[in-house]
């Protein structure tokens, strides 16, 4: 299969995003991105679709985020 611009293009904002994300002074700051889906929760809530960081700009995964913040918390019960 050869590589489409469009795929060589995904491929360099993907590595950009690692980059943030690794050299952010941390902790990061995430926020819900709202040029992403969202949905409401029973509570009157929101479930993004994408989060951002406030510091680096880096962007995770709603998935990535539930277990970034779990971590955060663990880590504070373990310390």
């Amino acid at each position: 299969m050869a590589i489409t611009s469009e795929m060589w293009e995904l491929w360099k904002s993907i590595k950009l995003n690692h980059k943030r994300l690794d050299e952010c002074s941390g902790p990061h700051d995430f926020i819900g991105d709202e040029t992403e889906a969202w949905s409401e929760t029973k509570d009157g809530g929101r479930l993004y679709k994408r989060y951002v960081c406030t510091k680096c700009n880096g962007k995770i995964t709603s998935h990535d985020w539930r277990w970034y913040t779990r971590g955060l918390e663990h880590g504070r019960i373990l310390k």
